[in-house]
């Protein structure tokens, strides 16, 4: 049974477009970093952090984990716990998390530090997790050619973000690692550089079926050509303040 089991078994209960070309290797990799037995259960105490409506807080307590999953989002917290009573949901501002110190064995993050405090809240996370406790991180940087390019075609074109999900300041690379300060492990990852721009066919279709409520994936072929030259990237350092996409396992 290969390291990355538990993977498998999250992903089934998510829906297709949680699992693109993107994110899919740095939640394995993250999943095989804290949890690198098969046949070990999980550590029971896990938080999602920025649940939105649930559906990876769900994922999780399919697979083992007591789950709780916060959002400062009234209407995604009521959505949450419609659709998946199962899971423990509190709608509370996670700058200031309403749990104890030393609660939680595993703090989980994907796209949320933009919208938030990063100090305040990496300091919080810290908190409330249990020595020896993990925190998997997959965020957002600031300095991507083509999320920037995005950005500000969305600003031209009128189009506003919805309540809560107004960024504030993205992740830079460069001070990543002095988040981590008070951690006793802190491990970075980079990834996608070009690859991004597999989107655009993605958008394009997405824009003229407008309303048809479909994830269309960027083509496989175009993807994996610009992964190749995102290799070729990452072999300087430098490059890493360019990806879209950075993945942290921190061990308090």
């Amino acid at each position: 049974m290969n390291q990355f089991h538990h993977f498998e078994k999250w992903k089934i209960h998510l829906p297709p477009h949680y699992l693109d070309h993107f994110i899919a290797p740095m939640m394995e990799n993250a999943l095989s970093e804290i949890w690198p037995s098969p046949n070990e259960k999980p550590a029971p105490g896990l938080l999602d952090f920025g649940c939105g409506t649930g559906e990876k807080a769900n994922a999780f307590q399919k697979i083992g984990f007591e789950t709780t999953g916060i959002d400062i989002n009234p209407a995604s917290i009521e959505a949450a716990k419609k659709h998946f009573p199962d899971v423990n949901f509190v709608c509370h501002d996670a700058q200031k998390l309403p749990f104890p110190d030393d609660f939680f064995e595993v703090v989980h993050s994907f796209s949320v530090l933009q919208y938030v405090d990063h100090q305040k809240v990496i300091a919080e996370m810290h908190r409330v997790l249990k020595p020896g406790g993990h925190l998997i991180l997959i965020e957002n940087l600031g300095n991507n050619l083509f999320t920037k390019t995005y950005r500000k075609l969305h600003r031209l074109a009128g189009l506003k973000y919805t309540n809560f999900q107004n960024p504030s300041g993205y992740l830079d690379w460069g001070t990543l690692p002095g988040l981590g300060q008070n951690f006793s492990k802190w491990k970075m990852d980079a990834r996608h550089v070009a690859s991004p721009f597999s989107l655009i066919p993605s958008e394009i279709k997405s824009r003229i079926l407008q309303g048809s409520g479909c994830f269309y994936p960027p083509p496989r072929w175009l993807f994996s050509f610009l992964e190749k030259m995102d290799d070729q990237f990452f072999a300087a350092e430098k490059w890493k303040n360019r990806a879209w996409l950075a993945s942290v396992i921190g061990q308090k």
